[in-house]
């Protein structure tokens, strides 16, 4: 009886993680590229010869205001929260199962028993293959480099397609060399997408 209650709390705890580390997927791109604009401001010449910088997206906050720089460490917080935190916490918890992760039937066996100790994880590791059940997370920096190469460049520059270019390069190399998806065509798809970018 105790084992039988032990494993419906654990299901229970799983469904609730998994809900969460969802959420974080759904949202992490969004708040990642809200957090990166807070950064970027645009200067305008003023007619006495000054200059005023606001910020990019709403041109009502001025980047010198006190209500500006009060959030300033808030959106530095937050960068350590979602861009450079969630993979993290991703990449903890993908690693503390990858000796059932990348075991085939190690998978089989939870899968017998409803997943009770990887469910949570199964949305990250279910496109790949078993040995490359960490590349949900290399797909999430890639979106995060990209994301911030494109948010904090200038428009007129030609800094933010040079940096897409490469970032989609290096990665369409390591897609290519490593065919991670268990789909072949899925692989294939995948770096046709990346070239596209």
């Amino acid at each position: 009886a105790d084992e039988v209650e032990a494993e419906a709390s654990r299901s229970n705890a799983s469904g609730y993680i998994y809900a969460i580390l969802f959420l974080s997927f759904l949202a992490l791109p969004g708040t990642t590229t809200c957090i990166i604009n807070f950064f970027k401001c645009r200067e305008f010449k003023m007619p006495e010869g000054s200059t005023e910088s606001y910020l990019y997206n709403d041109y009502t906050i001025s980047c010198n205001s006190d209500q500006y720089k009060s959030y300033v460490g808030y959106a530095v917080f937050m960068i350590f929260v979602y861009p450079i935190g969630i993979p993290l916490i991703w990449s903890v918890m993908l690693y503390r199962s990858r000796h059932i992760l990348k075991d085939v039937r190690a998978m089989k066996r939870e899968a017998m028993f409803g997943e009770p100790r990887v469910g949570h994880l199964s949305f990250l590791v279910e496109s790949y293959l078993p040995k490359f059940y960490y590349f949900e997370v290399l797909e999430c920096v890639r979106r995060i480099l990209l994301t911030s190469a494109i948010s904090l460049a200038d428009e007129d520059s030609a800094i933010a397609p040079i940096a897409g270019i490469i970032i989609s390069l290096v990665f369409v190399f390591i897609f290519s060399e490593l065919k991670p998806f268990k789909e072949p065509e899925t692989s294939a798809l995948g770096i046709i997408l990346m070239y596209t970018i």
